[in-house]
């Protein structure tokens, strides 16, 4: 059931330092805002969620607490999603301390929470190319989220064909999707990553193929779905390129442009463009390839996104193209 706390809201408020007045309008009479901050009137879920999208919050964060302590720790996440996503300065260093600091309060976060912070925590240690790290954080936190994955107890690591087995039908978070997609870059992006009798490209490649068998059933009714479906065929077709099934990842990259395209999402759009080009380039349609890659460098360039240009810089330059 969902909880609305009027005690988490007025809190919220004070922070802000906006009068009712100003938060009232155009979203509620300001007579009935203080009637509902004085529990004369009861907190409707449609004003709990206009009041906060007004002060810049994300109300799912706070949808289900009721400690006014616990404003402190979502806050402290948001920041370290924030982080993550701008990637600015030394964004590493600044999101360790933050991810040490709220990992002891896990255990009493809600579900989506702790996977954003299991995802977040996969994150940093992708970029300091701690694989096994990202592979074991992401195992540990699907085995939490589904406690069936552990065969017995004792702490002993779920398996792969036990991870398989609990991806549902349809996906029962993006969070949730998320940590699916760590797991397979934990593999895609480790040359050393290895089980017996299988290659560590083939085991993202089967995460990816499960992972969006399962995301296709969902309709795109909302962008945050859209997005995990959207980064789900960034990693997808990236791994089928890298094991030279070309043709597949050229068809699921036309279906990332149509997604990016449709939902206004630039950021994902430059990796469909050098995935495709560097496809069509290894099919020996250098032409068409080449064209795909230069459309890729002017919107890394427009975008003003230096870091990624720079990797793309590199990675042309290992394959001997002219972009």
């Amino acid at each position: 059931m969902e909880t609305y706390s009027t005690d988490v809201l007025k809190e919220l408020i004070r922070q802000s330092g906006l009068k009712q007045t100003v938060l009232a309008y155009g979203v509620c009479d300001t007579g009935h805002l203080s009637n509902v901050l004085n529990g004369k009137r009861k907190l409707s879920g449609k004003l709990f969620n206009d009041l906060l999208t007004k002060m810049g919050h994300d109300p799912a964060d706070y949808l289900h607490i009721q400690n006014l302590a616990d404003i402190e720790v979502i806050s402290k996440l948001t920041h370290l999603r924030y982080l993550l996503r701008a990637k600015e300065g030394d964004f590493v260093a600044e999101c360790e301390p933050l991810i040490q600091e709220l990992e002891p309060h896990a255990y009493t976060f809600s579900t989506p929470h702790a996977q954003q912070l299991w995802n977040c925590k996969a994150s940093v240690l992708f970029f300091q190319r701690d694989y096994a790290g990202v592979r074991d954080t992401a195992r540990q936190a699907l085995a939490l989220t589904r406690p069936t994955l552990f065969q017995s107890r004792g702490g002993s690591k779920p398996t792969l064909d036990t991870i398989f087995s609990a991806l549902p039908a349809l996906v029962l978070s993006c969070d949730e999707a998320g940590l699916f997609i760590k797991l397979a870059i934990g593999y895609g992006a480790d040359p050393s990553a290895s089980e017996p009798e299988r290659n560590h490209l083939h085991i993202a490649n089967e995460i990816l193929a499960n992972l969006w068998q399962s995301l296709i059933q969902l309709p795109d009714y909302n962008y945050e779905i859209t997005n995990v479906k959207i980064m789900t065929l960034s990693n997808y077709t990236k791994i089928l390129c890298m094991l030279n099934e070309h043709k597949h990842s050229i068809e699921l990259c036309d279906e990332g442009v149509c997604l990016c395209e449709r939902y206004w999402d630039g950021q994902h759009l430059p990796t469909f463009f050098f995935n495709k080009g560097t496809c069509l380039v290894a099919m020996g349609k250098k032409d068409e390839g080449q064209e795909y890659l230069r459309r890729t460098r002017l919107l890394l360039e427009g975008a003003g996104r230096t870091r990624e240009l720079q990797i793309f810089t590199d990675l042309t330059a290992e394959q001997g193209l002219q972009v």
